[in-house]
């Protein structure tokens, strides 16, 4: 009698209303768990995919070691039997200076002037990149580049000198 003046649904009749309250996984959880399941996978594959293609260029790279023994076309001087230079011949003209004899303004004038980040990226400046890419787009001709100085410097000694 207590449960008609409480109110109160029969005992079985609460016990079915619970069963029924017990949730089931709702459609936004499922939502969410499709969605980083796919993004997880979209992921998995790119890395697979950007290794898959390292893999295939690198087979084309040249060895790493031969930067150490590079050494750049320099000037043939020829000389007469008294020493006196009679003439020289080259391609290009390249004279060989240890870094210490250049002057540290000289050295940092340059970087100001072509790559004013070196110290601060990896090789590859992003950033840069992506200023040159909207500014160029911006004046619909190539107006700027991106590059940095490690890749004019493998650009020069990997690759020919003709546009691709």
């Amino acid at each position: 009698m207590s449960r008609i003046l409480d109110n109160q649904p029969p005992l079985t009749f609460r016990k079915k209303l619970k069963k029924k309250k017990k949730k089931k996984p709702g459609a936004k959880k499922i939502l969410l768990v499709s969605v980083l399941s796919l993004f997880l996978l979209v992921l998995f594959a790119g890395f697979l995919g950007a290794g898959f293609i390292f893999y295939y260029y690198s087979q084309d790279l040249p060895d790493v070691r031969t930067l150490r023994e590079y050494q750049p076309s320099t000037i043939t001087r020829v000389y007469s039997t008294d020493d006196d230079l009679i003439a020289e011949f080259y391609i290009e003209k390249r004279i060989i200076v240890p870094l210490e004899n250049i002057p540290a303004k000289l050295r940092e004038a340059t970087l100001a002037v072509e790559d004013s980040n070196f110290y601060s990226h990896f090789g590859i400046d992003p950033k840069a990149i992506f200023r040159a890419f909207l500014t160029n787009i911006q004046a619909g001709h190539v107006v700027e580049g991106g590059s940095t100085i490690t890749q004019q410097l493998s650009k020069t000694l990997f690759l020919s000198s003709e546009r691709s």
